[in-house]
């Protein structure tokens, strides 16, 4: 166990989990390269004296502080700076309770491990340690298995702890850089908070950015992290690093490079980790700057600890980006954040049921859909505004259609043009496969064969695939456009307000503010609005009155 501990995870370990091994090794399926402190209370010394000795024996990683009270692990507790990675309290101690160090706990930090350990298995303790957010519940019984339990239960809940936060500063980091991007007015700036960002939130002990030149040297432009190791690595290098250093390796290669100091005995590498001002550099990654096949500069780290898999992906998503911003007049756009995507998609296709409609109907004309509605049967309600053509031509076209039905307030028979009414499709859609994908539809037109639709998606990342799933149902699908919307960014409706309604309380809003329900006289009854979304007029009624209850209550509501 002891021998494992000290290896990283492979290059095959689950994402989130790099910094633990996938084998068990006796140590509940983790095996950890960074120290796991554990603050250990309880007022049986011998009992906690015993307990931490195999607790670090077992688990290298492992290093236990013991108190003896409430009022000792209290302050402990309080005083340790950082704070320890888990905590493990006796329920009934001299002076008090383990509930009330939780709860002190608590009132600073909501997560951190925390294992309550008691002697007796009463449910009404375990209900309150529950309440109080414990993480473990042990039941003490002295017969030598606890610390075997105990490793197990700590090595998971610090693993689970350290894989969120992890993926909370990978988060925090993303968010950040788009900030960068944007407040950022030239390239230097934004260089320099990059890397002072993966220096701060990611540990490294060093983060260069540098520019190639035509001669293939490589020019620092922005550093941060240890002043000793800049000064070892960048400002005055070794000159063995020509040919392998990894940020030249990366920019010659155009590919990531991670190298191991020790084993990979890089020249004026090892004098990284061996130099009396530097500290033990362990691993050094060099990513390409690269934007539309261009290498213009590297991204380098130095790091006390492996890089792995999970952080060289981090690092190639700042890299990506950096050098998109580089090779743009404006920082306006990230692949990286979690703001909405918002993406015109043109589909051109008679497979399409709308498409099929309008080229049935003789002359040009154009349609328009404020509303679209999935009903409950699989069918799809389109509010569907028509302009160019004459109430009859419609009104024919859709009866020569199987799968096309009027809404019953529709009557394009006797209206003028422009024409306004619910038109039902029972047939696949390119709606309902957008929604499929957690696409949200903003706009909706057809003119002169061609569907054009406007979403907006979680994630970049996503797009392809809506793209794709689009093309392979409908015969044809591109994407036009992809904008990333600022953080203000509103589609028109206030969507804090509407944010209360379910997605059928807010189809009712607005088919009926679609139709003219909310007029004076009404143009559709509650009824007829019944009919188009296939539901009883009591479902209908309901649905309204509570999405405008839910919404008067946030604009005059405290």
């Amino acid at each position: 166990e002891k021998k494992c501990a000290k290896y990283p995870a492979g290059p095959h370990c689950p994402r989130g989990l790099r910094e633990m091994s996938d084998e068990s090794h006796g140590n509940g399926g983790v095996t950890f390269t960074k120290p796991v402190a554990i603050l250990l209370i309880d007022d049986d010394a011998a009992w906690a004296r015993g307990t931490a000795r195999l607790l670090e024996h077992n688990v290298e990683a492992f290093t236990v502080e013991v108190a003896d009270s409430l009022e000792s692990g209290r302050r402990q507790y309080e005083s340790r700076e950082p704070a320890p990675d888990c905590i493990v309290c006796d329920y009934q101690l001299g002076d008090g309770t383990g509930i009330e160090l939780l709860e002190t706990v608590r009132q600073t930090d909501d997560e951190l491990p925390f294992i309550l350990v008691t002697g007796r298995g009463d449910e009404a303790v375990a209900s309150e340690a529950t309440q109080e957010g414990i993480t473990e519940y042990i039941i003490k019984r002295n017969d030598g298995r606890e610390a075997d339990l105990l490793r197990k239960r700590i090595s998971n809940a610090v693993q689970n702890h350290r894989t969120k936060r992890q993926l909370e500063r990978e988060r925090r980091s993303k968010d950040t850089l788009l900030e960068l991007m944007t407040a950022a007015t030239d390239e230097l700036t934004l260089y320099q908070e990059c890397c002072q960002l993966l220096a701060d939130e990611h540990g490294f002990e060093c983060v260069w950015i540098g520019t190639a030149t035509e001669q293939g040297n490589v020019i620092p432009r922005a550093v941060a992290g240890a002043d000793e190791v800049a000064d070892d690595v960048i400002r005055n290098p070794s000159p063995e690093r020509t040919d392998t250093d990894p940020a030249l390796r990366a920019l010659e290669e155009n590919e990531p490079v991670v190298s191991d100091v020790s084993e990979d005995s890089i020249a004026g590498c090892a004098d990284w980790g061996d130099s009396e001002r530097s500290p033990d550099i362990q691993s050094v990654a060099g990513i390409p700057l690269t934007h539309q096949e261009m290498v213009f500069g590297v991204l380098e780290v130095c790091s006390t600890a492996p890089v792995d898999d999970v952080q060289l992906e981090l690092l190639e998503e700042f890299a990506e980006t950096i050098g998109y911003a580089t090779h743009t007049a404006a920082f306006k756009r990230s692949l990286l954040s979690n703001r909405p995507i918002t993406i015109d998609i043109e589909l051109a296709s008679d497979t399409i049921p709308l498409v099929a409609l309008q080229q049935s109907i003789a002359g040009d004309c154009l349609f328009t859909i404020p509303s679209v509605v999935l009903r409950e049967d699989g069918a799809t309600l389109y509010l569907t505004r028509i302009d160019g053509a004459s109430g009859p031509a419609v009104t024919d076209a859709i009866d020569t259609l199987e799968w096309a039905t009027l809404a019953d307030n529709a009557n394009f028979g006797e209206a003028s043009p422009p024409l306004q009414g619910g038109i039902i499709v029972d047939a696949e859609t390119p709606e309902a496969v957008l929604a499929e994908q957690g696409a949200e539809l903003h706009r909706l037109s057809i003119e002169d064969g061609v569907q054009t639709v406007t979403v907006s998606v979680p994630d970049y990342d996503i797009i392809p695939e809506v793209e794709s799933t689009l093309g392979s149902t409908f015969e044809e699908a591109t994407v036009t456009s992809i904008k990333q919307q600022p953080e203000d960014y509103q589609r028109g409706t206030p969507t804090d307000v509407l944010e209360p309604l379910t997605g059928k309380q807010e189809d009712a809003l607005r088919q009926a503010y679609y139709e003219g329900f909310f007029e004076h006289p009404r143009s559709v009854t509650a009824t007829e609005l019944a009919d188009q979304f296939n539901v009883a007029r009591q479902t209908l009624t309901y649905h309204l009155r509570t999405a405008e209850r839910k919404v008067f209550e946030q604009i005059y509501g405290d």
